[in-house]
Parts: structure tokens; C-alpha cells; sequence
């Protein structure tokens, strides 16, 4: 069984069982209709990418990156972002997990508009961090990290729409603080 779920404008196609591959081959055509232009060049292609985020804003020779959010896309292989040519072109897709598709709002990936809370810091609490010249990469303690903002001047966080410069520290369970 399968069907496609649209939360806050990010389509998901969701696979539960043997998927009709059929079907998951025409819903996948259909991206080659969709407005994708707001989507980033991957150079080094999809396979690269390692999280959805930067997978669902990207594109590798002008085709969309896919994220498999249960696990690798393909059989025999451990991406779980892959282009749309190389998924439609194997028999051996993923058959757990979601299979979610990018798309463009706005001029931005819709994957940036999913709907999360906003829990940022006020400015008069955001005033009473200590900012960290090296950025929030740089620091290796939580209690640190936790009393810390980004003094590192870096405007945004790689490619993405996101605000680094002034924004407060924080710690990933001891796999560094960003």
C-alpha cells in the first residue's frame, strides 16, 4: 500500500508493505513537472548528502535529491539520499521507511518550512550569553556551550537559510555543540 501524506506543503509518499512500483514510478515522474529551481547544485551528487535537510534542498545534474527517512534508498547500498534517476532506475527501492520528495515555496525548499516549534531565545536572554569567537562548533564542554551565543560572524549556516551570527550555542549530547 502506498500513499502520499502532505504536511505543511512537504510531500511525503509513504511505503507500508510490497509498494506497486508502477505507481511509485508515475508519482515519482511527476516531479519532472514540479518548480525545483529553488533547489541547490550538488556537484558531488546526492549520495553525499547525509542529512534531509541538505538532501531536500539539493539537486545533482539538474535532478532532484530524494530522502529515505526509514533507511537506505536502495538495497546494497547505505545512502538514504539519492537523485531521482538513479532511484527510478534500479528495481532494488527501499521498502520501509518514507520516501520524501522536494519541492520549492517561496523561492525556498519546502523542507526549511516544516512545521517546528520555534524555540528561540528572546533577545534579552540571547543579551546574556557569552559570544564565542571560534563559534558554536568550537566549543567542547556543555556547560559552555549552554552560557554561549555564535561570535564567529559567520551570517548563515552553509547554504542553508538559516542565521548563525549572534544565535545561541547549542550542545548535541557530546558530539559538539552548533
Amino acid at each position: 500500500v502506498m500513499f502520499w501524506v502532505c504536511l505543511t506543503r512537504l510531500c511525503i509518499l509513504s511505503l507500508s508493505g510490497v509498494a506497486a512500483e508502477a505507481d511509485l514510478q508515475t508519482r515519482l515522474h511527476d516531479l519532472s513537472w514540479a518548480d525545483l529551481s529553488c533547489l541547490r547544485q550538488e556537484p558531488r551528487g546526492c549520495a553525499v548528502l547525509q542529512d534531509q535537510y541538505s538532501c531536500l534542498s539539493s539537486k545533482s545534474d539538474e535532478a532532484p535529491c530524494l530522502w529515505c527517512d526509514g533507511g537506505p534508498c536502495l538495497a546494497g547500498r547505505f545512502n538514504r539520499c539519492e537523485s531521482l534517476p538513479t532511484f527510478k532506475g534500479t528495481e532494488e527501492t527501499a521498502t520501509h521507511g518514507t520516501v520524501e520528495v522536494p519541492g520549492c515555496e517561496d523561492g525556498a525548499a519546502t523542507v526549511f518550512k516544516k512545521g517546528r516549534p520555534d524555540m528561540a531565545p528572546s533577545q534579552e536572554q540571547l543579551s546574556k550569553l557569552s559570544p564565542v569567537k571560534g563559534g558554536c562548533m568550537s566549543v567542547q564542554d556543555m556547560s559552555t556551550c549552554l552560557s554561549s551565543k555564535d561570535g564567529s560572524g559567520n551570517a548563515t549556516w552553509g547554504y542553508t537559510p538559516y542565521k548563525v551570527a549572534g544565535e545561541a550555542c547549542v550542545w548535541c549530547g557530546g558530539g559538539g555543540s552548533t
